[in-house]
């Protein structure tokens, strides 16, 4: 029963008696309680939301930098025609960690067609272990794309 907790002044039979009115020990433990099951499931909920958000940036960063190895590889395929397999790492960039792999094949069962339609795939992945290979826990982005043979 919270009441305001300023000193008032009574009399009863003439005496001025002063009273302090607040809330009582069970109250307050009361009140913690509450707030305590608030928090512990919030913050537990805001470290998963933070986490998540550093995948998303991760994702995005690597999203960016594939598809930029997509294209050269594509520009060099109009160029020269020809099946190639790449793997490397986006140092030059500034992200050492991030690792990429790009796999150009006119095989029918990546997607191509023989001396028409080359499938490029690029694999890029944020490589925690070192091990340069994406493995599932690592955050990995998958790009397929086909460029067509140019004809003279």
């Amino acid at each position: 029963m919270p009441i305001d907790c300023q000193s008032t002044s009574r009399t009863k039979g003439g005496l001025r008696r002063e009273v302090l009115v607040g809330f009582s020990l069970l109250e307050v433990i009361a009140g913690l309680a509450v707030i305590a099951l608030i928090l512990v499931p919030t913050t537990s909920l805001m470290q998963d939301v933070l986490q998540g958000e550093a995948v998303q940036r991760n994702r995005g960063e690597l999203m960016h930098l594939a598809l930029g190895k997509q294209n050269e590889f594509c520009h060099a395929l109009r160029v020269q025609f020809r099946e190639s397999r790449q793997s490397g790492d986006f140092s030059r960039q500034g992200y050492p960690e991030l690792k990429y792999q790009v796999n150009c094949s006119e095989d029918s069962a990546s997607g191509g067609i023989p001396n028409r339609l080359m499938a490029v795939q690029t694999i890029a992945w944020h490589d925690r272990n070192g091990n340069r290979s994406p493995d599932t826990d690592e955050t990995t982005v998958d790009l397929w794309t086909s460029v067509a043979r140019a004809t003279p």
